[in-house]
């Protein structure tokens, strides 16, 4: 499975500030060792202003952690945060995630993972900014709506004043 998305915005199409954002992501789904799939993803975004434009309103920015990012740590919390510690977003962000997929009894099964992310204010910033992972296990629950899933995530290089341990629960699979 793979994307390729890239957004404008600009005056002349009735938007107050203008940029450009992409993003590039891919899946890849492996059964070499049946009934165990081994699930990989990535992640791409890079988005910069425009023209008189000084920054990306914060809706638009990058955000990562949380139960479809970096499991282990807590919504959004990764990359730049403000004097309060909340998230700020920004123009670049890389994911990698992988994870093992294994079946327990009947409508069960099982996961373990791995994560990791940054978030960098700057396109110029991404080489050097902090990677933060997270490892971790969980459970499925096969449903006509898709996985129910409860992830557990602990965070190898932990936030300040954040919990190093957390829980997600969601429908469908992480990525």
């Amino acid at each position: 499975f793979h994307t390729v998305s890239v957004d404008l915005a600009g005056p002349y199409l009735g938007s107050e500030v203008s940029f450009v954002k992409s993003r590039l992501e891919t899946a890849w789904y492996l059964d070499w060792l049946s009934p165990v799939v081994i699930a990989l993803g990535g992640r791409l975004g890079l988005a910069t202003p425009l023209s008189d434009t000084a920054a990306l309103p914060i809706e638009d920015r990058f955000y990562a952690g949380g139960a479809s990012t970096v499991r282990g740590y807590a919504q959004d919390k990764i990359g730049p945060l403000d004097s309060f510690g909340n998230p700020t977003g920004g123009n670049a962000l890389v994911i990698l995630n992988a994870e093992g997929r294994f079946p327990v009894w009947r409508w069960l099964s099982g996961v373990v993972f791995v994560d990791t992310g940054a978030v960098a204010p700057e396109v110029g910033n991404l080489a050097s900014a902090s990677f933060k992972t997270g490892v971790g296990g969980g459970i499925r629950v096969k449903t006509p709506v898709g996985p129910l899933r409860l992830d557990v995530g602990y965070a190898l290089n932990p936030i300040k004043g954040d919990d190093r341990w957390q829980v997600y629960f969601g429908i469908g699979q992480a990525f």
